[in-house]
């Protein structure tokens, strides 16, 4: 263990670029946002016991509304250090409150929206830069923040949100026909409740569907070894980006391959994110800016408008140093150079005033459209004005011999090397920290691993079953814990009992005198539509409907969807009806042509009606099971 502590030490202590940081907050960020607005979309559908009618005891309109205004601060690296643990807190809220509509994204991103509390995520690409920046600069001493993290913050989310994911799931899938059969890709995307695409043509090229159910096997068995290993980690992200990708084109859950794929971008070289982001630099800046050097605002501005010109379009020179060597502005006395901000183009056009900031704005990508802006009437007029009143009112601070002495800007306390004790600094305990949480974790995945299928049929082989079942209850409830604190739990994922004895898929339709409206659960052909996405698809495929059908389940869920459908699209429920039609499928136990589409030409047949009247459910069903 001292061995294994020594090495993690020194990874931690080991200092890269943190610009691949900033990619995945943005990246993981935006999927988060997709995520947190789609369940805001379907919130009463989520909460409520009956949609509209019979809301949550909690409202979660103003909490889901409050964490989307969360995560755009995450996105945009403000205040990161309090919004990632209000992020945290609501993800504790919502995501452990979910029993029907629970699915296995709320897992891995309870993990990572823990983690974020504790990664440097906004010290590059970031409003918090800007704003440290501000913060310690003075009139003479830009002070630029520390661009170099631990490459810990690259590893660990890799290892507890996609490595111990896999490292579970194998065990789950050495056990399973299906996956072993080669069939873990194709089966899933041949069954028309589990895809909302027709891959018929890839689906059709045997050996190609089946490579990738086994390459998906291998992968997930050697992932968590290999990430450590610098010449394998592009592969891994090739494959890993890849599968994850083809989840996205195949199956009905594209936050959680959008998620993972955020996550996969931590393997990217730390260094190679610098070289990236240098191929956008412009070599040759198209704009000169003229500023005046001892006006505290001036330089103020300066600093933010660098910090946003990320393509280096722009170049600042102070018009005290260098406005005497531009013979273009030999023209302009000192006076009004220091008076009115003046810009030089690429071209030789000179601008001034609110021209200049109109010539900035176009050249920094996001301010574009406030170029077109400040150049219509009236708010041309309005933004000459307030500039005028500004350059009138701001401060300079003229250097003389009072106030030219040198100056020492305050920075920012280094708090690593404090001393709690004679031989441990506050950087000691956070090598600590972390090497124990990474070994928590590890500990109580593997004790979850013992509920798999490949771990239960091994300790039966080997008269060890009591033993395993022990061991697994005495843990129960800190696994409990551990799945709503950390994401630690199991994952057993398009598994056979997933699709055993699947054979009937169902469909809403709405009937009146004038129309037949599909509701946009199943469509005509059987497939996954819009609100049969993400949790939504969980919800509907497995708790609603389900290899065995539940009836009362069944009836529970068409009471939601149905409520929540007509009020979205202005349907009267003190008289609605709606038809539901039953398709029979087959689940194959081995490669079979066109078989996706075989099942999508299945015939409807009647199941049932249900009725809303004076805004009552009433459901005439037959048993889905006899059909």
């Amino acid at each position: 263990m001292k061995k294994l502590y020594s090495s993690f030490k020194k990874l931690y202590l080991q200092e890269v670029p943190a610009h691949g940081l900033a990619a995945f907050r943005i990246f993981y960020g935006l999927v988060l946002l997709c995520e947190i607005a789609q369940m805001y979309y379907f919130r009463h559908l989520i909460f409520d016991p009956i949609p509209y009618l019979e809301t949550s005891e909690v409202n979660f309109t103003p909490i889901l509304i409050v964490w989307i205004g969360v995560i755009i601060c995450l996105i945009l690296g403000v205040f990161t250090e309090y919004v990632t643990i209000i992020n945290y807190v609501l993800t504790l809220i919502t995501f452990s409150t979910f029993k029907s509509f629970e699915y296995h994204l709320d897992y891995s991103m309870t993990g990572i929206n823990f983690l974020l509390m504790f990664m440097p995520v906004s010290q590059t690409f970031s409003l918090d830069r800007l704003i440290t920046k501000l913060r310690y600069s003075t009139l003479r001493v830009e002070f630029k923040p520390p661009t170099k993290t631990s490459i810990i913050n690259y590893y660990i989310p890799v290892v507890i949100g996609v490595g111990l994911v896999y490292f579970d799931s194998i065990f789950w899938k050495v056990a399973s026909p299906i996956w072993l059969g080669g069939l873990g890709f194709w089966l899933p995307a041949s069954l028309p409740f589990a895809t909302y695409v027709d891959l018929t043509p890839i689906l059709n090229i045997k050996y190609f569907s089946l490579i990738l159910g086994y390459i998906t096997l291998v992968f997930e068995l050697v992932f968590l070894f290999f990430i450590w290993i610098r010449r394998f980690r592009v592969l891994l992200l090739i494959i890993g980006i890849g599968l994850h990708l083809g989840i996205l084109i195949a199956y009905p859950i594209p936050w959680f391959a959008l998620g993972v794929t955020s996550i996969y971008t931590l393997l990217i070289f730390p260094e190679k994110w610098g070289k990236f982001f240098k191929r956008f630099v412009s070599a040759h800046p198209s704009l000169v800016v003229y500023y005046d050097e001892e006006c505290p605002l001036c330089n103020r501005t300066r600093i933010v408008v660098k910090h946003f010109d990320l393509f280096n379009k722009i170049v600042f020179k102070g018009v005290q140093t260098f406005a005497h060597e531009e013979p273009k502005l030999f023209n302009i006395s000192d006076g009004l150079l220091l008076k009115n901000i003046h810009s030089l183009g690429d071209k030789g056009s000179i601008y001034n005033g609110v021209g200049t900031y109109v010539q900035i704005c176009r050249r920094i990508w996001f301010l574009w459209p406030l170029s077109i802006i400040l150049v219509i009437p009236p708010f041309k007029q309005i933004s000459e004005l307030i500039y005028s009143y500004i350059a009138k009112s701001r401060f300079r601070q003229v250097c003389n011999e009072d106030n030219c002495s040198v100056e020492f800007p305050t920075i920012p306390p280094n708090y690593n090397n404090i001393k709690l004790l004679s031989n441990l600094r506050v950087i000691d305990l956070k090598v600590m920290f972390t090497f124990c949480f990474t070994i928590y974790c590890f500990f109580f995945q593997s004790v979850c691993i013992l509920n798999s299928w490949g771990i239960i049929n091994i300790s039966k082989k080997i008269n060890l079953s009591e033993v395993r079942n022990k061991i697994s209850a005495s843990f129960n409830s800190i696994n409990g814990l551990n799945r709503t604190l950390f994401g630690l739990t199991s994952h057993a994922v398009f598994m056979d009992y997933h699709f055993r004895d699947y054979n009937h898929i169902l469909a809403v339709q709405y009937i009146d005198d004038i129309k037949r409206v599909w509701l946009p659960i199943v469509t005509s052909d059987g497939m996954a539509s819009s609100y049969n996405s993400g949790r939504g698809w969980v919800n509907w495929t497995f708790r609603t409907m389900g290899p065995n059908v539940n009836m009362k389940s069944l009836s529970n869920g068409l009471l939601k969807y149905t409520a929540f459908w007509a009020v979205k699209n202005d349907v009267n429920l003190n008289n609605a009806q709606f038809r539901i039609v039953a398709k029979q499928i087959n689940i194959p136990q081995h490669w079979e042509k066109d078989f996706l589409r075989k099942q999508m030409d299945n015939k409807w047949i009647d199941a049932g009606r249900v009725y809303w009247i004076n805004k009552e459910f009433k459901a005439d069903l037959v048993d889905i099971e006899k059909i």
